[in-house]
């Protein structure tokens, strides 16, 4: 069996809220974020930010204007 190798490092909470953060979310308390993906995991809780993101969606930038 052929291993895949995957090039993604590990992030944790605080480091996943500042790519949202970098990829144009505006989160009003960081802590509260951390909480949300920490409970309900970031995979999750990304499926949820599709409506706002920028077409095409490959381009994973929020539109502007939205907040937490």
């Amino acid at each position: 069996m052929t291993r895949i190798h995957f090039n993604k490092t590990f992030k944790n909470h605080k480091e996943l809220v500042r790519l949202l953060q970098s990829r144009g979310l505006f989160i009003q308390n960081p802590s509260r974020a951390e909480h949300y993906i920490q409970s309900i995991g970031y995979y999750r809780f990304s499926a949820y930010l599709h409506p706002f993101l920028k077409n095409p969606k490959i381009q994973t930038r929020c539109l502007e204007g939205n907040t937490e």
